[in-house]
């Protein structure tokens, strides 16, 4: 079946090359070219985005034999020149929003579909700040690589001597983040040796 946003999608991205899928749908909104899909809010935003999604693999597939590539993710679409990129055989994004069945998913199973987005946001988000947060503290440490508890331990007495309270050079708050700073890198060279 012929989705009718294809073309002002495919619009779109002529206009401008890249698009984050709410930009996408802004733009599209903003064409008066998506019209309401339900009473439901919650089930109108799931059909919504799932003609879109579904427009954008018609589109992908029409521009694969004009030597166009076209990059979808849930959050990035990008259209590129077909040697730029090289796509997976098997895309469960694809799978999922080509079937057309899925347009008239159930209420209670967008709710489980959203839950089961913002849990992997919510994980996703805290593995970043986790990992930004031990490339940090390793720079700021000075620590070596490969880090070793005992390299850790030694750099710790260093930085706990220096800024201890009792000391004269002390500061209550540094001494505090560096000691919350040596639990999450005991924990992460402990992950590192199991």
């Amino acid at each position: 079946m012929y989705n009718p946003l294809c073309e002002p999608i495919f619009d779109l991205l002529l206009e401008q090359k890249t698009f984050k899928i709410h930009s996408l749908y802004d733009a599209l909104q903003n064409r008066g070219v998506v019209a309401t899909q339900d009473d439901n809010p919650q089930r109108d935003l799931f059909k919504k985005n799932f003609l879109i999604m579904n427009a954008l693999f018609q589109l992908r597939a029409q521009l694969q034999q004009e030597g166009w590539s076209l990059l979808i993710s849930t959050l990035n679409i990008e259209l590129l020149p077909s040697s730029e990129l090289t796509l997976s055989a098997a895309d469960p994004l694809e799978a999922y929003y080509t079937d057309w069945t899925n347009f008239d998913t159930s209420e209670a199973e967008i709710n489980a579909l959203f839950e089961q987005f913002w849990q992997n946001m919510a994980f996703q988000q805290q593995k970043l700040r986790t990992e930004i947060s031990l490339d940090t503290i390793h720079s700021s440490w000075s620590l070596p690589t490969p880090l070793t508890h005992r390299a850790l331990q030694k750099r710790w007495r260093a930085l706990a001597l220096e800024f201890h309270p009792d000391r004269a050079s002390g500061d209550v708050g540094i001494f505090q983040r560096l000691e919350h700073e040596y639990q999450q890198l005991k924990a992460f060279v402990a992950n590192l040796d199991n």
